[in-house]
């Protein structure tokens, strides 16, 4: 479940979830096993170079995977969606505090 302990690093990534279509998850990073956390860096640069160069192969391996129980966003077009609606939402990268 996302956490929003103030003073607390945490890292975020987009679900596809029916119940949260295209929501911001926002975990706290201890919540997350290691190979969680790399899973979602993984993702974030999937999604970066799908964003670039419109590489759709590079989030395939992330089609049907669930981090913290929330499934990761892998459909183009909102990937796309959100980066025009929300401006540079994925040039910070995947960590921010939290609270």
């Amino acid at each position: 479940m996302p956490s929003e302990s103030a003073g607390q690093r945490g890292i975020w990534f987009i679900t596809s979830d029916p119940a949260a279509p295209s929501e911001r998850i926002e975990i706290d990073r201890s919540e997350l096993s290691d190979g969680e956390a790399s899973l979602v860096g993984r993702w974030w640069n999937a999604v970066s170079r799908y964003l670039e160069d419109g590489s759709r192969s590079a989030l395939e391996e992330f089609e049907g995977v669930t981090v913290g129980g929330w499934p990761l966003e892998t459909r183009g077009t909102v990937l796309e969606d959100l980066e025009l609606f929300n401006g540079e939402w994925f040039s910070d990268g995947p960590y921010e505090e939290l609270g």
